[in-house]
């Protein structure tokens, strides 16, 4: 009933400030990132469950992004560099709570996860929790990413005048490995965008993390969605899904969605809610079809995300 009644109390306050004119701004609309129903490497989108490696020079590049172009207010004294005691450039992680939410009461919709730091070796909970709030940006690079992804990355040992493939915007870009320097001489080891890159088609010198970094394959073209299918796609482990198997449990979820969408109540949320002030009410607007689609393109990576 509260949250009714919050809603209610939202849309009249849009109602009233726009006179009724629905045509809301495209800024409220979910961007693309958090609406997706396939599964990709990047932007890291978190679920409920996943083990992750928390880069703390990447969380401070963004944070300077918010500040200097102004997005929203950073408060300070969340910042798990200013709330914990200790804090490693390089933290293991499971991801305990996922909420979407406005900043600053508008644009841009954030991610709040929070984490559960882990012993990198044993995977054993530590006594530290934090919280991040981030959303996707151009040109600033993923600080969390999952664990399993990391783990594969780092084997491979790049060396100067390696070639290499990239993957950005759905695309495949080559380039060189011009050599390995720490990105922050205050954390010599950490791997985060430890290589400088040149790209083939002349661009500036760059910086890549090793997740970044793809062997070269001549069978790939540059701009073929097929490409998709070459990145590394997630691996379950034991436990994550019921024992009778992926395929047969996501087979039971799309029935059970196939019956749900087929019952009168659930009329008005088969599909994106086609109302202007819905999402500027709604921080994470979702239907049932959207569910359907994700778990059909296995889009989830375990059975409780």
């Amino acid at each position: 009933k509260k949250r009714r009644e919050q809603v209610k109390t939202k849309k009249e306050e849009f109602e009233n400030k726009h006179e009724l004119e629905l045509n809301y701004s495209s800024d409220f609309k979910p961007p693309d990132w958090l609406t997706r129903i396939l599964a990709k490497c990047s932007p890291y989108i978190p679920q409920i469950g996943d083990t992750v490696m928390y880069f703390i020079q990447g969380h401070e590049l963004y944070i300077n992004e918010v500040k200097d172009k102004k997005m929203y207010e950073i408060d300070e004294k969340t910042l798990p560099w200013n709330k914990c005691e200790s804090i490693d450039a390089v933290e293991c992680a499971t991801v305990i709570g996922v909420s979407i939410s406005f900043s600053d009461k508008q644009p841009p919709r954030v991610i709040n996860v929070r984490l559960q730091l882990l012993n990198p070796d044993t995977l054993e909970a530590t006594s530290k929790r934090i919280s991040v709030k981030f959303h996707d940006i151009d040109g600033i690079a993923d600080f969390i990413i999952l664990k399993q992804y990391y783990d594969q990355a780092v084997q491979r040992e790049w060396k100067t005048g390696d070639n290499f493939r990239c993957f950005i915007d759905d695309t495949w870009w080559p380039g060189t490995i011009v050599k390995r320097e720490a990105f922050d001489p205050r954390h010599e080891n950490s791997p985060f965008q430890c290589y400088i890159i040149r790209w083939d088609n002349g661009e500036n010198e760059e910086r890549l993390s090793p997740w970044d970094i793809f062997e070269c394959d001549d069978s790939l073209s540059e701009s073929s969605e097929s490409n998709l299918t070459k990145m590394p796609s997630y691996q379950p482990v034991a436990d994550e899904w019921p024992s009778h198997g992926i395929n047969d449990e996501r087979e039971r979820l799309l029935n059970g969605f196939d019956t749900l969408i087929q019952m009168d109540i659930t009329v008005q949320f088969r599909a994106p809610v086609q109302l202007a002030w819905y999402p500027v009410v709604i921080a994470y607007p979702i239907d049932l079809g959207t569910i359907r689609e994700r778990i059909s393109n296995g889009y989830y990576r375990r059975s409780n995300a």
